[in-house]
């Protein structure tokens, strides 16, 4: 019984052993493909970089011949350029030259002008303001003039409305004085006393 016990354990174990074999065959083999694939894309990589290392020297090499030729080109372009012009266009040119002279004058002129004109008006400020001054101080000292000869004389100036309330009572007092001579008298005394103050 022995045996048998054992016997099945073994083939159990073996078949065990057998299909850990085949598990790991299998993921071996997944494991080949998968290298194979990354060898693969290394390879295609490595291409691509090659071939990118060639387009950058290419473009390097161009760039070097592009930008000698730009200093080629601009070392041949002359520095002066030489111009024959024709009888006609000389004389042109020099009338030019004479109305260009007439229009600077034409502009010192206006400019002058200008300036001239910003100190008339400055001038006349000044003389209208002294002017206006005088005018006014002028006034004041005739007003004050004629005031002065007015008193000296022993008159003055009222308001008409004032001379004319003055004058309506005054005569309404006389008519007063007229119809009540009584009272009239001791009116009059009243006022030779206040007026003797």
């Amino acid at each position: 019984m022995d045996n048998e016990n054992k016997q099945p354990d073994g083939v159990a174990l073996l078949t065990k052993v057998i299909e850990t074999n085949e598990a790991t065959i299998e993921h071996y083999i997944m494991l080949m493909n998968s290298r194979e694939d990354i060898v693969h894309m290394d390879q295609k990589i490595e291409e691509a970089l090659i071939h990118l290392n060639s387009t950058f020297e290419n473009s390097n090499r161009l760039l070097e011949t592009e930008e000698q030729k730009r200093q080629d080109f601009l070392l041949a372009i002359p520095k002066t350029i030489e111009a024959h012009l024709s009888e006609k266009s000389v004389r042109q040119l020099e009338h030019m030259e004479k109305k260009s002279t007439f229009f600077k004058t034409a502009i010192f002129g206006i400019i002058g002008a200008l300036l001239l004109s910003v100190l008339t008006t400055i001038g006349n400020v000044v003389f209208a303001k002294q002017w206006y001054t005088e005018s006014l101080r002028s006034k004041t000292e005739i007003r004050q003039g004629i005031l002065d000869e007015i008193k000296n004389n022993g008159q003055s100036i009222y308001r008409m409305d004032d001379y004319d309330q003055l004058k309506y009572n005054t005569e309404l007092m006389n008519r007063w004085m007229k119809k009540n001579p009584k009272d009239a008298e001791k009116f009059l005394r009243f006022k030779d006393g206040y007026e003797s103050r």
